[in-house]
């Protein structure tokens, strides 16, 4: 199964922080999560000015169910549980990862 994947991150020296990740697989479904416990003040400045006025998280509530209200899992996660939401969402296809 085909997963088209996009993710936010910051850059630091020796180090990329995941910020989101999003997944929709070749039959639509969708998968979003941002992870809740991301410092906002590791992020460049293009990142502050483009990316996190943009995240789910900063969105007002009519704009997060319009959004994201269809996205299966995911949601703010501590960054521990991101990798677990995706395993699950993906289940026990073999994924092959399009960026």
């Amino acid at each position: 199964m085909r997963y088209f994947i996009d993710t936010e991150f910051a850059e630091k020296p020796g180090c990329i922080d995941l910020i989101s990740i999003a997944l929709v697989d070749e039959n639509g479904r969708e998968f979003y999560a941002e992870v809740l416990d991301f410092d906002e003040t590791l992020a460049n400045d293009w990142v502050k000015a483009r990316v996190l006025p943009n995240l789910w998280r900063n969105l007002c509530p009519e704009d997060r169910l319009q959004n994201w209200g269809a996205c299966a899992g995911g949601g703010l996660l501590p960054l521990a549980e991101i990798g677990p939401a995706v395993q699950q969402f993906i289940g026990e296809d073999i994924p092959e990862f399009w960026g």
